[in-house]
């Protein structure tokens, strides 16, 4: 079992940038992306990373928690379960219901692209369980519960 140190640093190790020979800037690929599409379904990819470290096979536990998603294999306070679909190494949930609940609640553009991905994400402690915390970018959690002093 890996410490929750150690689960942070493999997320850390996932999202550094990279230079390529032409001295691009290069990011890894995403930990989640949110399809928005009129045409197609709308979806959420889970990265391999992501259902690796949770140990997902067939469902996943998803809240929204201030502007992040909260991800568990099956923890007691999320209610919302979602059936897995696989696509190679990845895993879908197909729901408009979820992606639609998520483009209200998460400060995410969609007018000129179909679909977003977070890169940001951290284990923390909520209400005493250890959750996995999704975000847009590393280091753009706000915590909805912190108080923020008037200056």
């Amino acid at each position: 079992i890996k410490t929750n140190k150690e689960k942070n640093n493999m997320l850390k190790n996932n999202m550094i940038i990279q230079m390529d020979a032409k001295q691009q800037i290069k990011k890894k690929p995403g930990l989640i992306t949110i399809v928005y599409s009129k045409e197609n379904s709308k979806r959420i990819v889970i990265s391999k990373q992501i259902t690796e470290l949770l140990e997902l096979e067939s469902s996943v536990k998803v809240a929204i928690y201030g502007n992040a998603l909260i991800l568990s294999k099956e923890s007691p306070q999320i209610d919302a379960s979602f059936q897995l679909k696989e696509q190679g190494r990845k895993k879908i949930i197909y729901s408009s219901e979820l992606v639609n609940e998520i483009r209200l609640c998460l400060p995410l553009e969609f007018d000129n692209c179909v679909s977003r991905t977070l890169y940001g994400a951290h284990f923390e402690r909520i209400n005493g369980e250890e959750l996995l915390v999704v975000y847009e970018k590393e280091f753009e959690f706000e915590d909805p519960q912190l108080e923020y002093e008037e200056e």
